[in-house]
């Protein structure tokens, strides 16, 4: 076979070719180690190289390989740094592990702040999917909430569930409820009840007079929950109460004198008052007037009212007594005058009867003609008269038969114009007020209220200016009423010298003028009316 002419230098590419500078180029093969420009060998390695191959004769210097092109994986020229798989692979494993670690270590503080991260955002999602479950899950402990100084007000906490005793009324005493479905109980099946007991006006015995086996009541579902309610909150019921039920079925003025008897028997018999306004056709009774318990707080302050379904109209002996302008025939009586109308006083005077109503703010002082159509002749003009009527066309005949001199007040003629607004526009009849839009009988009742109050001056201030007398008819609850703004000795007379033991009024000195049945009943003045 004939020898090739290329010389070694052409065939071994990783061979030391004559380069100018006799240069030396190392192959970059993937298993030379001289390949990895950072790891090729030194000059005095490769010196070392030559001399364990001097005996090969046929290479020459230049046609020496710096390193040959493959080489074991066992042989020395291979480092144990050499990273690569094969026969290296155990020292691989090792050095990897280590590097692994090395890495979790350095970018630990990364790692950690990446995972807090991605829990922040779950917990943000969450409280915004479901507000309230993060601080169920935080505040709670394995012996119950977690109770935390300054969060007490900033968590609803749920309340304890209910728990009731039952008071059953002995046997032959219960009063049954079980055909009626919606409480309280309307006016009509209140006096329905009260019939049904009392048999009309009967009574024997004592005003508070109770049955041997107790009163009838019904039955009472007592709440003894503490619930640990807030200071001021109402917790437990009151043990004894008398609310009155605005019906709707009289006039304002009817209305108030009853409440004013209830209210003085409340206070008497250690009993809570209390105002239902549920079948009230003016409203609320916070529309008009301070918050009943303002004023009139009882024997347990802060007690809440009893379950309407525990409401009994008779007897009065009842745990929770209501009274309302239907069954009112039933209590204030002849028993109730026996036992508190003084026989002494002829105006009937009760010794219980208190004007203890909510608080209103009066306006300058009046006079009081709530019936124009008597027509008396003449009357004096006093240098200030307030005029005060349901009826536009009264307003009009009053104010024109004053001298020009006299200045007069009514609300139909007020500078002021929510006063003005307040004028009747019609005369007022009880039995088409229901039929007013609920505005309307808001605004007449509202009306009606500033009026009572120039003409009684029943609720003014120390120091403010009130009446001097009202002239007004008897008819009218208004005229009845507003003595009490005078006080009886001024409303009656008996604020002077003589003796007054006997009741009689003194025509000369009293300040409660009524000209329309002067002189045809007796007594002259009952504090309230009664109705069927």
């Amino acid at each position: 076979m004939p020898r090739s002419n290329r010389t070694l230098s052409d065939i071994f590419v990783s061979g030391r070719p004559q380069y100018p500078g006799n240069t030396v180029i190392t192959p970059r093969t993937p298993h030379s180690r001289s390949g990895l420009a950072e790891e090729g060998y030194t000059e005095v390695e490769l010196e070392q190289l030559r001399n364990d191959d001097a005996d090969d004769d046929y290479r020459t210097h230049a046609q020496q390989q710096s390193e040959p092109l493959l080489v074991s994986s066992s042989s020395a020229t291979f480092p144990s740094g050499y990273r690569s798989r094969g026969d290296d692979n155990d020292i691989l494993g090792k050095t990897s592990g280590i590097s692994w670690l090395k890495l979790l270590v350095e970018k630990s503080a990364l790692i950690g702040a990446s995972i807090m991260v991605c829990m922040l955002l779950v917990l943000v999602a969450v409280a915004i999917k479901r507000p309230g479950v993060l601080d169920h899950a935080i505040l709670q402990t394995p012996t119950g909430p977690l109770d935390i100084p300054g969060l007490q007000d900033d968590r609803v906490a749920a309340p304890p569930s209910p728990s009731f005793v039952d008071t059953v009324p002995p046997e032959g005493r219960l009063i049954s409820y079980e055909n009626y479905t919606r409480f309280p109980l309307s006016r009509t099946e209140y006096r329905y009840e009260c019939n049904k007991i009392m048999g009309g006006f009967m009574h024997h015995g004592d005003y508070w007079d109770a049955h041997v086996m107790g009163p009838l009541d019904v039955v009472h579902h007592d709440d003894v929950t503490n619930y640990h309610l807030p200071e001021g909150q109402r917790t437990q019921v009151c043990s004894k109460t008398l609310t009155y039920m605005l019906d709707g079925h009289v006039g304002l003025m009817a209305d108030l004198a009853l409440m004013a008897q209830a209210a003085a028997l409340a206070r008497e018999r250690g009993r809570t008052f209390l105002v239902d306004d549920t079948y009230w056709n003016r409203g609320k009774w916070t529309d008009h007037f301070q918050d009943i318990r303002a004023l009139e707080p009882g024997p347990e302050p802060g007690c809440r009212a009893p379950p309407p379904e525990e409401l009994v109209a008779c007897p009065r002996q009842a745990r929770h007594w209501v009274i309302s302008s239907q069954t009112a025939k039933f209590h204030f009586g002849h028993p109730f005058s026996e036992e508190y109308e003084d026989p002494k006083l002829r105006p009937g005077r009760t010794r219980y009867l208190d004007p203890a109503l909510p608080q209103l703010l009066a306006d300058p002082p009046a006079a009081h003609r709530i019936h124009p159509e008597s027509k008396p002749e003449h009357f004096p003009a006093p240098p200030i008269t307030y005029v005060a009527s349901d009826s536009p066309d009264a307003i009009r005949e009053f104010i024109s038969a004053f001298p020009s001199s006299t200045a007069l007040f009514a609300l139909a003629i007020s500078t002021n114009p929510e006063l003005r607004a307040l004028a009747p526009q019609h005369a007022y009849v009880q039995a088409e007020f229901a039929a007013e839009d609920a505005e309307e009988r808001v605004r007449l009742t509202k009306g009606m209220i500033v009026d009572f109050a120039m003409v009684s001056g029943l609720w003014a201030w120390d120091g403010d200016v009130v009446p001097g007398a009202i002239v007004c008819g008897i008819t009218s609850n208004v005229c009845k009423l507003s003595a009490l703004g005078f006080g009886f000795e001024r409303a009656f007379g008996f604020d002077g010298d003589g003796d007054y033991s006997t009741g009689g009024v003194n025509d000369e000195r009293k300040r409660w003028v009524e000209i329309d049945d002067k002189g045809v009943i007796d007594p002259i003045w009952r504090g309230f009316e009664l109705f069927n």
